[in-house]
């Protein structure tokens, strides 16, 4: 979560928190791009329920074909249900603090979008 005070000056508006997650997701984004991959689990409460294999497809110690003979059966693979579990989701995070000069844009370097992409990193 990104905790940002009032300000005032020509740049105030970037540093509403509104605004400053926005940016900071911009950022992020780009540099993941697996997140399509990771399974999404809709949760209205900090407890949430889920699925999960008890063995990989890797793992398996039954998975070992046979050799394919006239009298040799197939090996059966044994598909398990899932696993039910349960877990609690955190919040975590991080407090940025601007300092007041960069309100102006001194020096030439934007000491806001400086902030931003430390954040985002």
């Amino acid at each position: 979560m990104i905790e940002i005070t009032q300000v005032s000056g020509q740049n105030q508006k970037f540093l509403r928190k509104e605004f400053v997650v926005g940016e900071v997701f911009k950022i992020m984004e780009p540099l993941h791009p697996f997140l399509e991959m990771l399974p999404k689990v809709k949760a209205d409460a900090r407890a949430v329920s889920y699925k999960q294999e008890t063995v990989s497809a890797s793992s398996d110690t039954k998975k070992k074909p046979r050799t394919r003979t006239p009298s040799a059966a197939w090996t059966y693979l044994d598909i398990t249900p899932m696993e039910m579990k349960s877990g609690l989701l955190n919040k975590k995070g991080f407090a940025i603090r601007i300092d007041e000069d960069a309100i102006d844009f001194t020096d030439g370097v934007d000491e806001i979008r400086r902030a931003y992409n430390k954040v985002a990193f």
